[in-house]
């Protein structure tokens, strides 16, 4: 197989990805406030999904155990076995400004203990919500996998979509727009999606100066 020419998923993430000699291609995931998966890709370098699948099961191994583990604390937050190191106020703290000098903003947080009961109360019901996401966010990311799995490894990768190049313009080029013969005049635009060509009619002089695109669609 050369490089670059099938896709296949990716045992870890589930996205189609190019497989390339030494395996998956390297590619990110990243799930916002969920870290299991961030920057490259756990499944980089690892052979599709299709041709193989232990690495996938380990994963469903692994999502499950989290899954408990993160039911498992949040029960105790709920319990009262576990308590937060600190507690946010509800105040936004104005730390600095990033490149763009826009404000960064942070909540305020203070210790347990200088927290009021109805903080207390609220930060408690936050973390067991983080906790309980994390463990819903795995046991889908786990079924997902499992029938993922079941449903694509044996089968063939997929050929790589070959991208054809648009077609362009040269002045001076003879072509027939709706089903009439024009000469290229000129090309105006910097930019491929806002370039228009003024084509001069042969049978009369007539200007008109349509998008690139649309002269794509309708010429024969």
């Amino acid at each position: 197989m050369k490089r670059g020419t099938h896709t296949g998923h990716c045992q870890a993430c589930g996205r189609r990805q190019m497989v390339t000699p030494s395996g998956i291609a390297k590619h990110g995931y990243t799930v916002k406030g969920w870290g299991y998966f961030a920057g490259t890709c756990h499944g980089s370098g690892h052979k599709p999904l299709e041709i193989e699948r232990t690495y996938t099961d380990e994963i469903i191994v692994k999502l499950g155990e989290r899954a408990r583990s993160m039911t498992t604390i949040a029960n105790e937050y709920r319990g009262g076995k576990r308590i937060p190191l600190d507690v946010g106020t509800g105040k936004m703290l104005e730390t600095g400004r990033d490149r763009y000098n826009r404000r960064e903003w942070t909540e305020e947080r203070i210790a347990w203990s200088t927290a009021t009961v109805a903080q207390q109360a609220k930060e408690v019901e936050r973390v067991v919500r983080a906790h309980e996401d994390d463990a819903r966010r795995s046991r889908q990311h786990a079924e997902f996998l499992g029938k993922l799995a079941d449903s694509v490894h044996g089968k063939a990768l997929a050929p790589r979509a070959v991208k054809i190049a648009p077609r362009t313009f040269t002045e001076g080029e003879r072509l027939k727009y709706y089903g009439e013969e024009y000469i290229v005049a000129r090309i105006q635009g910097w930019s491929p999606r806002q370039q228009y060509v003024h084509l001069r009619r042969i049978s009369d002089g007539r200007e008109i100066s349509p998008s690139v695109q649309r002269v794509r669609n309708h010429i024969s």
